[in-house]
């Protein structure tokens, strides 16, 4: 495909939470220490979070999608209503590629699905880990949209391993004649022996609001209630890190990914949504979590049920979040104690 130092490599991870930046730092880290020139190329709090990650790249700002989330409502519904206004953004960005590699050498392109980050004349991978979108009734659709431009790339990376031993069930079933490697999970975290657990919880928030600041409220205020020591990531992406202790809390509104590879081996227990990039972390520091999927989002949904039945991760709908109970109830599960496939 391509020889493995002294290239120039874009690498655009989508602005949509903070998981597909944060699968790519091991990609883009893995490339720079092969002594090639990377590029990366994002927008929002994706753009922010991997400036502070790699200071000393360039960076390329490329249009936003804009998608938000409205409240109450099917995100897979409000998506399709969207799906013009995201078209047009696709054609946006995939016009900011062609100017910016007529104006600079770029030997290879990869897009953590952002479909309109490709080129016809530089090699072109799409990392994604659903190959089948699982949305119900809509998933026909869905899925023909995104092989639609899943075919502009020359070749897909699936983060994930093949069939019976996946992480991600059906949703990395690829069932398509297209060029493609399972590469495995991609995370940013190394599994550390060496590190004590604490007896205490990491509550790491992620995704679209104003989700993200229910679930925030709904924990804090449990959490307060009890003796039970526990720290608190926002996940919001800000200029300087702060931290506020309230009693038994302690809340940071970022971490780093370094420091937050210590707290999650360090904490007993992880509460995090059941996105995909947060499974990958978890499978790689062989942690125990009480998973709550965002509302709306049938991935996640599928993802906590699929690892339920398999007795990894229980998971607690937002709206019924009970923290005694579902404390209570992870004893039952073994969480990804050996770095083994599913």
């Amino acid at each position: 495909m391509y020889n493995k130092s002294n290239k120039t490599i874009l690498v655009a991870p989508l602005n949509w939470g903070l998981g597909h930046a944060t699968r790519c730092i091991p990609v883009i880290k893995k490339l720079v220490n092969e002594n090639n020139n990377v590029i990366i190329a994002s927008d929002g709090d994706a753009f922010e979070l991997l400036k502070k990650e790699f200071p000393y790249l360039p960076f390329l700002k490329l249009p936003s999608y804009n998608i938000s989330y409205i409240e109450n409502k099917s995100l897979v519904w409000h998506l399709l209503k969207m799906s013009p206004k995201i078209h047009n953004a696709i054609k946006k960005e995939n016009d900011v590629i062609k100017t910016f590699v007529k104006d600079n050498h770029v030997d290879l392109i990869i897009s953590d699905n952002r479909m309109g980050v490709y080129h016809n004349d530089i090699f072109s991978v799409y990392i994604t880990h659903q190959t089948n979108i699982k949305l119900t009734k809509f998933s026909v659709i869905a899925n023909k949209v995104h092989h639609h431009f899943m075919k502009k790339f020359n070749e897909i990376w699936i983060p994930d391993y093949d069939q019976d031993q996946s992480l991600a069930g059906v949703l990395s079933n690829f069932k398509s004649g297209q060029a493609r490697k399972y590469i495995g999970p991609l995370s940013r975290f190394n599994f550390n022996r060496n590190i004590t657990e604490r007896n205490n919880i990491l509550v790491i928030l992620s995704g679209p609001e104003p989700q993200r600041s229910y679930l925030e409220e709904i924990i804090k205020t449990q959490l307060i209630k009890t003796n039970i020591k526990a720290t608190i990531v926002l996940g919001k992406v800000q200029t300087e890190q702060t931290k506020v202790v309230k009693n038994n809390v302690t809340i940071y509104n970022y971490m780093t990914s370094k420091i937050l590879e210590r707290e999650i081996q360090e904490a007993k227990i992880i509460i995090a949504r059941s996105g995909y990039s947060t499974i990958m972390d978890l499978f790689a520091l062989r942690k125990k979590a009480i998973l709550i999927p965002t509302p709306g989002q049938p991935e996640q949904l599928y993802l906590a049920h699929y690892l339920k039945q398999r007795g990894i991760f229980n998971y607690e709908f937002q709206q019924k979040f009970n923290l005694l109970k579902a404390l209570e109830e992870s004893v039952n599960y073994s969480g990804f104690k050996e770095k083994e496939h599913v």
